[in-house]
């Protein structure tokens, strides 16, 4: 399954940013944000009522990043089907929210499951398995 690649662009870590992109088909969105202390890639569903964030996952801390004066390159793509969102920095996937399945992925793993609804019962590990999901 290629990749639709929505945004393509150059962030300096610690700096703070705060980028989205929508699903091709336009019935999802994420988004990024770095608060100058960390980054988060959030998944969004603009028809759910109430909170439109459904998931969160962290991709960094900005003490822990080597260089982090230096630019990073990311990319935020998108599934065929509109219904997975991939964010890569530097060429590697770090996060991954599938729609269908109500489920984030990252390589931190973090947060915990919250326990609740529908999005907050799995765990954000990264497996193996994740990458499959854009073949």
């Amino acid at each position: 399954m290629p990749l639709l690649i929505d945004v393509d662009g150059h962030h300096t870590v610690g700096q703070q940013t705060h980028f989205e992109s929508h699903s091709p088909d336009g019935k999802f969105a994420v988004v990024f944000q770095d608060d100058a202390e960390t980054g988060y890639f959030y998944a969004i569903d603009p028809a759910a009522e109430g909170n439109k964030v459904q998931d969160g996952v962290h991709v960094y801390n900005v003490a822990d990043v080597a260089d982090s004066e230096k630019f990073i390159h990311f990319h935020v793509g998108w599934s065929q089907d509109s219904r997975k969102s991939v964010l890569m920095i530097n060429g590697v996937p770090q996060a991954v929210f599938d729609f269908d399945a109500k489920r984030g992925y990252c390589q931190s793993g973090y947060p915990e499951p919250r326990g609740d609804g529908d999005w907050g019962k799995h765990s954000h590990a990264w497996s193996e398995d994740t990458a499959k999901l854009f073949v």
